[in-house]
């Protein structure tokens, strides 16, 4: 049995005109070919703005779901995002430089990163926000940490506007 109302990458149902977003809609996901309820605040506001804008007659076109939580216990900061389990065909690794008391672990498949889980403090929980767009933009970055920190700058200086130089 399917979970959610399904919808193609533009949030549009099998009923053309008809859309759907949000906590209820089976979205495309960033990873895998197959739809899924991502009931996450990030999903919900990005599908609902493509739903809303191809709803007012403008394409757009849905980038996939991608899942991450995160969660504050005492004070240790629990999260995940994307595929987080060992499986077939995935490698991992943790850099070197993270303390003692915290765990890192990235999960790559061919050299790109398809997820990560972490448990430590919530500066460290930052590293995920900066993950997120290599993964979905399915960036190479080898199988080594110190590659993955530099394709991480690289990537940050060429696409967040944040990092652009002016004039």
């Amino acid at each position: 049995m399917e979970e959610g109302i399904t919808v193609n990458s533009q949030m549009e149902t099998s009923l053309p005109g008809i859309y759907a977003a949000g906590d209820v809609a089976q979205v495309p996901s960033a990873l895998e070919a197959k739809s899924a309820v991502h009931a996450l605040w990030p999903t919900a506001v990005k599908s609902g703005r493509i739903a809303g804008t191809n709803l007012a007659g403008e394409k757009a076109v849905y980038s996939g779901s991608l899942n991450m939580n995160v969660t504050q216990m005492f004070d240790l900061t629990v999260a995940s995002m994307g595929n987080f389990m060992e499986t077939d065909g995935v490698e991992t690794w943790s850099d070197d430089d993270t303390p003692a008391d915290q765990y890192f672990r990235i999960l790559l498949k061919g050299g790109v990163p398809v997820g990560a889980v972490l448990a430590g403090s919530s500066e460290l929980a930052a590293t995920l926000g900066l993950l997120q767009p290599l993964i979905r933009a399915k960036i190479h970055v080898g199988s080594h940490p110190g590659k993955l920190k530099s394709v991480t700058a690289q990537y940050l200086a060429e696409h967040h506007p944040a990092f652009h130089r002016q004039g």
